[in-house]
């Protein structure tokens, strides 16, 4: 189910219409937008998060622009050309992205993580392979870039080396990318559909939340709100929340109905963080998503339905769907279910090894809708009353919800189990 979208599929048109303008340029030159400033002044207050192309555009990206050459007649590139991988290239702190990798069939191109840079194209080649393969690539833990051409690679001991393979220290890395990034780059059609797109997400936000049939972000506040009194914290167990992957249905464009693949990547990348399992770790959420179509696609698209009748995951097969995703990560896991969640159930699976794969259905905010549930907890108040919670991963946002478990009674659940 989809709620939110982060990047209106008109912004994406607009990005991919730019990249033609750019096909005539030279390897690694930069090229200037043209835009007008006037507008843009105006809504200089965009952030961060307004401005991020994610992993999934930045592909769609460098494939329109390996078209567009090839239309040219000037580059070595053909119709056959294909993406074989992605990978993230991080800033000097080794924490946030800049760019992707987008490694070729014949060549690359490096896609700005940014639409604020003077060219959303950073660098390519219709022959060479980027630079970072000069290192031994299943030695690479994380790639680092700071300029166009310049790559450093942190190895698996957490080394810091040149692509030479020479050790450097972090601190003498300069970030040289961040300091090009100007909202005035950006084409002015481009930042208005932005503005249009951020206030449109904005009215989606409800002013109702902690309320009853509500997205529940404190329990706290939801009873209080809904009971009366005061609550406080009787139990809990929360042993899954520093390693929770919180996807969304919105980061992953131009799907529909998708709200079960997006669960089971938040139980693949949490069970990854959690485990330190670095071919899952140094995956991106894009990429684990993109494992799981190609598991659907394998088992002849019974896991899994886009459109039109019985659109959505399919409940039955949900347990081999699991299975058969992480062991695209070499990694067997026990599935057990389907279940129908209880007080007791919900508190022994949040206790222990497990993540629960719940399907909750005529829910109100959610909607048939599947999540994630991780952790619990049950209030008191002064009466004696109890009100107990699972927390979850909702598909919906980027941080925790919460479940008024007494509603869940005619619901199902799967439990990825890791013992």
């Amino acid at each position: 189910m989809l709620k939110r979208k982060f990047v209106s599929r008109k912004v994406v048109s607009f990005l991919l219409a730019f990249v033609f303008a750019l096909s005539t340029f030279i390897p690694v030159q930069a090229a200037e937008m043209g835009t007008e400033k006037n507008l843009v002044a105006k809504y200089s207050e965009l952030g961060d998060n307004d401005l991020f192309v994610t992993e999934e555009v930045a592909t769609y990206i460098a494939k329109f622009f390996i078209n567009d050459m090839v239309a040219t007649g000037q580059t070595e590139w053909t119709q056959q050309t294909n993406v074989e991988s992605v990978v993230a290239l991080y800033d000097e702190t080794g924490m946030d992205v800049m760019g992707y990798s987008i490694e070729l069939n014949q060549g690359y191109i490096v896609v700005s993580a940014y639409i604020d840079m003077p060219s959303i194209i950073l660098e390519w080649s219709d022959e060479a392979e980027p630079l970072y393969q000069e290192s031994e690539p299943e030695e690479i833990e994380k790639v680092l870039y700071t300029n166009t051409l310049e790559y450093y690679c942190v190895d698996k001991a957490g080394e810091l080396r040149t692509v030479d393979g020479l050790e450097v220290s972090q601190n003498e890395l300069q970030d040289s990318l961040s300091k090009m990034r100007d909202v005035t780059n950006v084409d002015e059609d481009l930042i208005q559909d932005i503005v249009v797109s951020k206030e449109q997400n904005a009215s989606l936000i409800s002013p109702q939340d902690n309320s009853s049939g509500q997205i529940i972000t404190d329990p706290f506040t939801y009873a209080k709100n809904v009971y009366g009194g005061t609550w406080s914290a009787l139990e809990w167990a929360n042993n899954w929340e520093n390693y929770m992957n919180f996807s969304s249905t919105s980061d992953f464009l131009w799907h529909n109905n998708h709200c079960g693949p997006t669960a089971i990547t938040n139980i693949i990348k949490s069970y990854g963080n959690k485990y330190n399992v670095s071919s899952i770790k140094n995956s991106s959420s894009q990429s684990v998503f993109n494992r799981l179509m190609d598991v659907n696609a394998e088992n002849g698209y019974n896991y899994f339905k886009e459109n039109g009748d019985g659109a959505g995951t399919t409940v039955s097969t949900t347990s081999d769907f699991i299975k058969k995703g992480f062991k695209k990560f070499n990694v067997n896991v026990q599935v057990y279910g389907m279940y129908s969640p209880t007080y007791q159930d919900i508190k022994n699976a949040t206790t222990g090894n497990r993540l629960m794969y719940l399907i909750v259905w005529n829910n109100k905010p959610y909607g048939n809708h599947a999540v994630v549930g991780y952790a619990y907890n049950r209030l008191k108040n002064q009466k004696g009353d109890l009100s107990s919670y699972l927390k979850i991963a909702d598909g919906w946002s980027h941080e925790g919800r919460y479940l008024p478990i007494s509603t869940l009674a005619n619901d199902k659940y799967y439990e990825a189990y890791f013992g």
